[in-house]
């Protein structure tokens, strides 16, 4: 059978709020995340194939190479 190399192939990562709290309601706390994927992506750390970001999680999924 052929091993498949995950450097290639995109990563899912979730992270949700404790008790689904809303802390992602105000749109500053949603820049934090958007400007650590822009900044990671200018470094050439990784490659964002989509997120969403909502009050209460935030799901990305991008490929860096090293996870």
């Amino acid at each position: 059978m052929a091993e498949i190399n995950f450097d290639y192939h995109p990563q899912f990562f979730t992270a949700t709020i404790l008790e689904w709290k809303p802390l992602l309601k105000e749109d500053a706390y949603k820049d934090i995340i958007i400007k650590s994927l822009q900044f990671l992506t200018n470094e050439k750390s990784i490659v964002v194939y989509g997120f969403v970001i909502t009050k209460s999680y935030s799901f990305n999924m991008a490929n860096t190479g090293w996870l």
